[in-house]
């Protein structure tokens, strides 16, 4: 998720235009991407590489590539699902696996870290806030020799832009209802149908009509020079939240971290159930284990009391004898 919403993220803020009149560039980095670990063991002399080709079909797991003498076994470490391949390169679940050199022997093995340092490695390039793309590179105007007052409003910019993302497009009504199209990149195509509130879209850019434009008007698409109250790649931006882009189109990165923050919040209660659970166990085997072999502090003292009481008799007992015995002694005499 995270590669996924950076990629996404990232192309957004290089379809929009800074401060300076520039496209954005790169927010983030992720670093080198997918580390490759050969295994210790290895006799081959094969070196692999592997890359990130689809970071929408990323998973959150290891694999392992072992090559048996004639074919490749790449699995999936979280749930052990197994591909066998006769050559490299492959890609599996959106990461490219490839041979760069040398080559293996049967039984040698290496562990492809597709996504554990992707969190570690991301890292922020825009240090300068004149550089955060914030407007759309194009904006879209009237003829002043229109005699509709329809409007053509520039919505957005479709990630990825085009290469044509900021050439002038000329929107032309040859007949009410009918327009054509000139631009590079465009096509040129002529004789289409309007409808009210219908969206184009060239170039990598999306713009709204608003109203009904009349025959002869003419209406441009024109790169946003000077455009520095412009926000509109801003909010383009701040809509990937709620855009479901991850898990194959089915969740936006909001569900995903609340998935996240509830399957944390779930191990970690389990984990704490499970530990009261464990020291209530260990509680109540260390009470058997008293009652068998344990010493009961009440009953020794009771105990000592006996045996001091017993001495004490026996200490009398003497007394009493070698008096008797000293008396004796003094009759004799």
């Amino acid at each position: 998720a995270l590669f996924e919403s950076t990629a996404f993220l990232m192309t957004q803020h290089m379809a929009g235009q800074d401060r300076n009149g520039v496209l954005g560039a790169a927010f983030f980095s992720t670093g080198t991407g997918p580390q490759l670990l050969a295994n210790t063991g290895n006799t081959g002399s094969a070196q692999l590489a592997a890359s990130i080709s689809n970071a929408n079909a990323l998973k959150a797991s290891d694999y392992q590539v072992r090559y048996d003498g004639a074919n490749y076994t790449v699995t999936r470490l979280s749930d052990s699902n197994a591909q066998v391949f006769a050559v490299l390169p492959q890609t599996i679940d959106g990461v490219s696996i490839s041979l760069t050199s040398g080559a293996p022997d049967a039984g040698d093995t290496f562990i492809v870290q597709a996504v554990r340092g992707a969190a570690r490695n991301l890292t922020t390039l825009l240090t300068d806030t004149a550089a955060v793309a914030a407007a759309l590179p194009m904006r879209g105007a009237a003829s002043g020799a229109n005699t509709s007052t329809a409007t053509l409003a520039v919505g957005g910019v479709m990630p990825p832009p085009g290469v044509n993302l900021t050439q002038p497009v000329t929107i032309t009504f040859t007949a009410p209802g009918v327009f054509s199209v000139s631009g590079t990149g465009t096509g040129n195509p002529s004789g289409l149908a309007f409808t009210s509130g219908m969206t184009l879209g060239y170039n990598g850019w999306s713009a709204t009509f608003d109203g009904t434009p009349a025959a002869g008007d003419v209406f441009t698409v024109v790169p946003n020079t000077g455009g520095n109250g412009d926000n509109g790649n801003l909010l383009a931006l701040a809509r990937l939240g709620q855009t479901k882009l991850l898990d194959g189109g089915t969740a936006s990165v909001q569900d995903v971290y609340a998935q996240m923050v509830t399957s944390i919040g779930v191990e970690t209660h389990s984990a704490i159930t499970e530990a009261k659970a464990q020291a209530a166990v260990a509680v109540q085997a260390e009470a058997a284990q008293q009652s068998v072999s344990g010493v009961n502090l009440d009953e020794e003292a009771a105990a000592l009391l006996k045996y001091q009481q017993a001495y004490q008799a026996a200490g009398k007992v003497i007394a009493t004898a070698n008096t008797l015995f000293n008396e004796i002694l003094a009759i004799m005499r």
